[in-house]
């Protein structure tokens, strides 16, 4: 393989890595919505399974925000070494 073709599989691979990385911060909306539909269904509730619910609707968006990151990072390195071969 060549050194264009590894920089070719590299542009390829970050391609890949936003797609990836746009469908999380899809996800991240659809959390933070569905979220907000059950906070405003379950207004005042002192049920535990509600506070269950909440807390992990947080655990998820901080999942998938740190996921992001490392997308970014990801894509950061590999155009970083893209550009010093």
């Amino acid at each position: 393989m060549s050194v264009e073709d590894v920089k070719a599989a590299i542009v390829e691979a970050n391609t890949l890595l936003a797609r990836a990385r746009e469908a999380f911060l899809g996800a991240t909306e659809v959390a933070a919505d569905g979220k907000s539909i059950a906070g405003s269904s379950c207004y005042d509730s002192a049920k535990s399974e509600v506070a269950a619910a909440e807390s992990t609707f947080k655990s998820a968006v901080d999942e998938i925000d740190r996921a992001v990151r490392r997308f970014d990072s990801a894509i950061q390195l590999a155009s970083e070494y893209r550009g010093k071969i």
